[in-house]
């Protein structure tokens, strides 16, 4: 018989993977019972080692940890928290460490996870989460580290000095541009500044015409009646009225119909 077949558990020496057996052991002459001949180490590759076996888990529903799974306690926790959002009437409360279990040992890495896990169950538009630093087990001890909200943070002064929460923070939430695709405070349109094309700012006074005389009679009226005001504010600066009533009548001539 092999080596590695007087190495099996008694228990094992007779089966073999799948549950079929083996022949039963050499006689002392050296047959097998049933005629095998045991001079080439028979079944030398069907040798059972014997593998641990993991025992199946059996969940016990009266056990104090599936009795707490999913609880929270205020005695004990490290940090607080109160959350509010459209719809709901109440604010929530939690707090950071299980019933009947210890909180993770790493309490920066504790305040993640929590803003994490609350931000991805809870946040939407109007949603609020005001979180406290609990330093005893009564309300009256906490102090408020900041309030989250869909977009922003809102830091208490406590809490400034805390470089590793605030750049944290800063980098938790997406920028405006990636949330909405715009700008916190959008950039204004510069106005035109260029005149038009064709036109100077300061015109050139060289380049324009020269201004009309008070009786040039190339100057247009609309009426008759703007006419007769224009000659009544020529006699109103004191030009003459002989020089303006000629004027007048010219002016009349020429906007009468040609026969």
């Amino acid at each position: 018989m092999s080596n590695r077949q007087a190495s099996r558990p008694q228990h094992l020496s007779n089966f073999v993977p799948g549950g079929q057996p083996l022949p039963p052991p050499p006689s002392p002459s050296g047959q097998y019972e049933y005629g095998y001949d045991d001079t080439l180490d028979a079944y030398p590759e069907v040798a059972v080692e014997e593998i641990p076996v993991r025992p199946k888990t059996v969940t016990n529903p009266d056990s104090p940890f599936w009795q707490n799974f999913g609880k929270f306690e205020r005695i004990g926790s490290t940090y607080c928290w109160q959350i509010s959002f459209p719809g709901r009437r109440t604010p929530l409360y939690g707090s950071s460490k299980p019933t009947g279990q210890a909180e993770k040992f790493d309490k920066q890495q504790l305040l993640k996870d929590i803003i994490k896990r609350i931000y991805t169950k809870y946040a939407q538009a109007g949603f609020e989460m005001k979180i406290y630093r609990c330093f005893t087990d009564h309300e009256k001890d906490n102090v408020h580290l900041f309030t989250l909200h869909q977009t922003r943070v809102i830091p208490e002064p406590v809490i400034l000095g805390e470089t590793w929460l605030m750049d944290w923070l800063q980098h938790f939430y997406s920028s405006p541009v990636q949330t909405y695709g715009t700008e916190l405070i959008p950039k204004p349109v510069p106005r035109q500044t260029a005149p038009p094309a064709g036109r100077a700012v300061i015109p050139d006074k060289a380049k324009q015409a020269p201004p009309k005389g008070p009786f040039d009679e190339s100057r247009q009226f609309k009426s008759e009646d703007a006419l007769w005001n224009y000659a009544q504010r020529l006699l109103a600066d004191g030009h003459a009225q002989g020089r303006v009533m000629d004027f007048y009548r010219t002016m009349i001539l020429k906007r009468a119909p040609q026969p």
